[in-house]
């Protein structure tokens, strides 16, 4: 595609997705309980603030937000990267779900009754695996591939019809960093 016609059809995508109709359209889809964003798990994923946890753990991993509890979604500056696909700055905030290892004396002393941490499963050498629902932020993007094939009045149409978006559009998110809040 040449410049032009790349212009002429990414500005004007550009502005539907900056409207209140695109973004509380894609707000739905993320809180939606199949979303990827109540199904993203990432190993290594940095996470501030993890030292305001009050016990000893190893090796911490999101696993998504627990359906239906992400409270705000927010996006930023919205980018054209080319091949039909646009990155959006995406912020959101709920209950976390977190993996970790930690000693079993730990969890035993520490978190066991606590009712947000979930014993997953427990080696013989005294280290177990806990689940945990924690407040949280995670910032990263959300990468959407729309068709060439389709023109910005059926963007908006399908925005203002569409109950899932994944039909229409690619979805992916690329998660940054989480932080404990």
């Amino acid at each position: 595609m040449n410049t032009t016609n790349s212009d002429a059809r990414v500005k004007p995508i550009i502005k539907l997705l900056k409207s209140k109709q695109a973004k509380d359209s894609l707000k739905k889809q993320l809180r939606n309980k199949d979303s990827i964003l109540h199904h993203y798990y990432m190993q290594n994923l940095p996470i501030d603030n993890e030292k305001s946890l009050f016990f000893e753990y190893y090796n911490m991993e999101f696993c998504g937000f627990k359906a239906p509890t992400i409270e705000t979604i927010d996006f930023g500056n919205i980018v054209y990267i080319g091949n039909d696909e646009y990155s959006i700055e995406l912020s959101a905030k709920g209950k976390g779900e977190f993996l970790f290892t930690m000693s079993y004396g730990y969890y035993h002393d520490e978190v066991e009754n606590e009712p947000d941490y979930i014993l997953n499963s427990m080696t013989g050498d005294g280290i177990c695996e806990v689940k945990a629902t924690l407040k949280s932020t995670v910032v990263g993007y959300l990468k959407l591939l729309i068709h060439h094939s389709l023109t910005t009045n059926s963007i908006k149409n399908l925005f203002d019809t569409c109950e899932n978006l994944e039909d229409e559009f690619s979805i992916d998110i690329e998660l940054e960093h989480a932080v404990l809040d």
